[in-house]
């Protein structure tokens, strides 16, 4: 009886998963009701605080539970995730918020850069436009400044 009543179970479990699309492989990643992802080319810290101010109004109107918020970050870009760097109080700021940074491995490279030098909590992406290109097929809107 046990033994039926497990194997209806798993049954009932895959065919929800089916039903509401379910992907085991992404689970680690919720997607909210909203999803952003940023891309930031260059190293001029007027624009970063336009960019750090954009997400903090995002999540603010919308709420920080119901925004998922990526700045990837590429080419001279890369300059402003440095420790010391003139905006990195305000990128620490806005990690405790839950907005994400990712910086392209490939500009880390050219510009001989690596993970000590940037900022605590910054991730690493393989290529910031191949990030850009899933979050955007996953539906993230894209924004770039």
């Amino acid at each position: 009886m046990l033994i039926k009543i497990g194997k209806k179970l798993i049954l009932l479990s895959m065919l929800a998963s089916l039903f509401f699309g379910f992907n085991g492989a992404h689970a680690e990643e919720v997607k909210k009701a909203h999803n952003i992802v940023f891309q930031v080319l260059d190293d001029d810290p007027v624009k970063w605080v336009q960019v750090l101010g954009i997400t903090r109004n995002v999540q603010q109107l919308m709420g920080k539970d119901n925004v998922a918020i990526e700045v990837v970050v590429h080419s001279g870009g890369i300059y402003m995730l440095k420790q010391g760097a003139a905006v990195a109080n305000r990128v620490a700021a806005a990690q405790k918020e839950g907005i994400v940074f990712a910086a392209c491995a490939q500009s880390m490279k050219r510009d001989s850069l690596s993970e000590k030098d940037l900022h605590e909590g910054v991730q690493i992406v393989s290529i910031g436009a191949v990030e850009i290109m899933k979050k955007v097929e996953a539906g993230w809107t894209y924004i770039r400044l």
